[in-house]
């Protein structure tokens, strides 16, 4: 605003030399005061992040006098303490007495500002929005009135970026305001944390719902604005879940990219109670729980940028046409009510993603929502002959999924889990995915001890525990060198390699009981006895 400001008086004549803003004190007035339930935040607070605001602005700084008050101040007292720091710090100059000072303000705050005193010294400079009724300039009282900005920061406002905090709307905050202001409401240092406790609890996010954000988050804050935000959804029993579910989503997201989307989420919603009971019946196969279900999904993009994973069990089962469109409204839904700043002004876009068999099955050829922003991409397997798609509809046909993976399904890994082909089935899901599945630890065992029984997942005996460490101790000596040592930052990162699960607290806990030497490293047979043996016991 003060940059806008600052074109129109150099239009006018003027050499503006320097603006600031003047956080408010105490009880500024009932127009600026965020909810009640929301209370207060600190003047340290919003001077630290005016300060922050401001850093690396030729222009403007941030003033502390106002703040720092104790009382509330009128504007006409803020411009009258301005104009005595100016003479006191620059007493004796002649060009002092010729500063004219101009408080900038928005079209609705004009009777506000009107209060103080105009004349030869003191003005306003007014910087409508571009929705505002137009403001007539006065220059003869230096009155003056700015072009509108025709960017989206026009729709900024201090209770918009608080409540963008409360809803976790990243993106929001990094596109709105500077690098440093950014990274302190977003990843602030504890020492940030404990100063202003008060004031991050105010603005903690409220408790997220159905569909994660974080890494719709990531991808939302790149978007730039002549691109039409999309995201995905696709459903189904995923008992379990493999790689082929999530490589369906990359595709359609390629396919959208291609006619000028920016995709910038996905999620898989793993079908209710009722699906995975269909899901069952029609294969024959075992009928998971959700909770295995959705373990193994997410697990299966745990290093995945762009997928996520529902987190809640939905209360319908997907497939049919009515539940898509209900999937696709909830999720449309939900983003336009919880991250309603990053999508204010257009209706975000919600695909399903689905095969040619469900697409045939549930008439999504003929789309799902058009109306409602709502579409379907299919994705075909390489021997599939899809129908065409229809732009209109929303209804886009993707490549296949390329590759040997456009034949993986729930079914082959169920079948190879059965036949004791650990191998097959390992390689059509996510490592953690595999992991997780395949070899469960004995406290995943009995935590879902129905769903390993249903799939036949068999618990190692001594003698292909033995084979096994064998066979790992063979292949980590081939690794490690003559030596037989390597480092732990090395070991540490080709663990997280095989399973991307590992969190920092499980590595740190592995890693502080192994028997590590003080330069750093291990002997691998060591570290691999130490495992098994803990394992056996």
């Amino acid at each position: 605003m003060l940059h806008h400001a600052s074109k129109r008086l150099a239009r006018a004549g003027f050499e503006v030399l320097g603006g600031w803003l003047s956080p408010g004190g105490p009880a500024r007035g009932p127009a600026q005061a965020p909810p009640p339930a929301q209370g207060p935040l600190s003047e340290a607070f919003r001077l630290h992040t005016a300060a922050l605001a401001c850093e690396g602005d030729e222009l403007v700084s941030a003033s502390r006098w106002e703040a720092t008050l104790g009382r509330a101040a009128s504007p006409g007292e803020v411009v009258a303490a301005l104009r005595a720091a100016l003479n006191a710090e620059f007493q004796g100059a002649s060009w002092v007495a010729d500063v004219r000072i101009f408080v900038a303000c928005l079209g609705e705050e004009v009777k506000q500002y009107q209060r103080i005193t105009t004349g030869e010294k003191q003005g306003l400079v007014v910087v409508p929005r571009p929705d505002e009724d137009d403001q007539l300039e006065k220059t003869s009282s230096l009155m003056y009135v700015a072009d509108p900005p025709l960017d989206r920061l026009t729709l900024l406002s201090d209770c918009k970026l608080r409540a963008a905090m409360n809803a976790g709307d990243r993106a929001f905050i990094i596109q709105s305001t500077t690098e440093s202001l950014a990274q302190f409401l977003l990843e602030p240092s504890q020492e940030a944390k404990a100063e202003f406790a008060a004031d991050f609890a105010r603005l903690a996010p409220t408790p997220e719902g159905a569909w994660p954000s974080k890494k719709l988050m990531q991808r939302l804050a790149t978007v730039q604005d002549n691109r039409y935000p999309a995201v995905l959804v696709a459903t189904g029993a995923m008992s379990p879940a493999h790689r082929g579910h999530v490589l369906m989503m990359w595709e359609a997201k390629a396919r959208l990219e291609r006619c000028g989307y920016a995709v910038v989420g996905a999620w898989l919603s793993p079908g209710g109670a009722a699906a995975a009971a269909a899901h069952a019946q029609a294969t024959g196969g075992p009928q998971l729980s959700w909770a295995f279900r959705h373990i193994a999904a997410e697990l299966s993009v745990c290093d995945d940028d762009f997928v996520a994973v529902r987190s809640v069990e939905p209360p319908e089962p997907g497939g049919a046409a009515a539940s898509a469109q209900e999937l696709c409204r909830e999720v449309q839904q939900y983003l336009s009510e919880r991250f309603s700043a990053s999508f204010e002004g257009q209706m975000v876009r919600v695909f399903l993603v689905c095969g040619t068999d469900v697409a045939e099955k549930s008439g999504l050829y003929s789309g799902v929502l058009p109306h409602r922003e709502l579409g379907v991409v299919i994705v075909p397997r390489e021997d599939e002959e899809p129908r065409l798609e229809v732009p209109s509809q929303l209804v886009y046909v993707a490549d296949p999924i390329p590759g040997d993976a456009c034949a993986f399904s729930s079914s082959r890994v169920r079948a190879a889990i059965r036949e004791g082909s650990v191998a097959a089935a390992s390689q059509e899901m996510a490592p953690a995915a595999a992991r997780y599945v395949l070899a469960p630890t004995p406290a995943e065992r009995r935590e879902m001890s129905a769903d390993y029984e249903a799939l036949a997942v068999k618990s190692m005996g001594r003698e292909e525990l033995d084979q096994s460490m064998a066979k790992l101790k063979e292949t980590l000596r081939a690794w490690a060198g003559p030596q037989g040592c390597v480092r732990q930052a090395d070991l540490a990162r080709l663990l997280h390699f095989i399973d991307p699960s590992w969190t920092e607290k499980e590595m740190n806990a592995l890693m502080g009981s192994a028997k590590i030497s003080p330069d750093g490293t291990l002997v691998t047979d060591e570290f691999i006895d130490w495992i098994f043996n803990h394992c056996q016991a």
